[in-house]
């Protein structure tokens, strides 16, 4: 992993990362048959959305989705047709398939709960100051070695390793790497139309602040 050594100051503080303990992120969607209940209609899930303790989904046959729970680290893959309900710390099948279920490692549980908020701070920025900065290398060290150890248990397509990341250098105001981690979630995820927006925006906020670069 290429590090930038550079940090953002924001031009607005960071938002609360606090996170509900029932939240739930949608991290992968194949397939359009893959929907939750809203209102009494039946939209199509996307990647990245949030669900809450109670929500309904229906997967179709065809469909593969992806819940983590972003309190406890746990991870969800629902294959094919199940009708499922969100609980407070994992979702219970009323009739269908099971998912497979892995656990996320303890050390990356306090980062991937703000990623939520992260991901919308990201989407809703609008401006940052540029700073050159130094003395991360161990920090980065270890951020590193758990993102590797997180990959290679994953499959190509699953971004939760990758959502560490992005919360761990957003943490340290690494924002070039964010947004260098932010596209391999895009090649990972080419339909992930939310991550392609994300990065659009960061890279709008990133060109705008390279101009007013200084040393630290």
């Amino acid at each position: 992993m290429k590090i930038w050594q550079t940090t953002c100051l924001l031009a607005a503080g960071l938002l609360s990362a606090q996170v509900q303990a029932s939240e739930v992120l949608v991290t992968l969607v194949k397939d359009t048959d893959c929907r939750y209940l809203d209102n009494g209609a039946w939209p199509a899930m996307v990647p990245f959305m949030k669900l809450n303790s109670g929500d309904r989904l229906k997967i179709g046959p065809a469909c593969t989705v992806q819940l983590l729970y972003t309190a406890n680290g746990r991870q969800e893959t629902w294959v094919g047709s199940a009708e499922v309900v969100v609980g407070e710390t994992a979702s219970q099948a009323e009739g269908g398939a099971q998912p497979a279920v892995r656990q996320m490692p303890t050390a990356a549980l306090a980062r991937l709960a703000r990623t939520p908020a992260l991901l919308t701070d990201m989407r809703a920025r609008t401006g940052m100051v540029m700073v050159r900065s130094g003395g991360m290398l161990e920090k980065l060290r270890d951020i590193e070695a758990l993102y590797e150890d997180m990959r290679a248990a994953a499959l190509p397509e699953d971004v939760t390793p990758e959502l560490y990341l992005v919360s761990a250098l957003y943490e340290l105001e690494l924002y070039r790497d964010v947004e260098e981690i932010i596209a391999d979630i895009v090649a990972r995820q080419p339909d992930n139309a939310e991550a392609q927006a994300i990065l659009d925006n960061l890279r709008r906020v990133l060109n705008r602040a390279n101009g007013t670069c200084y040393s630290q």
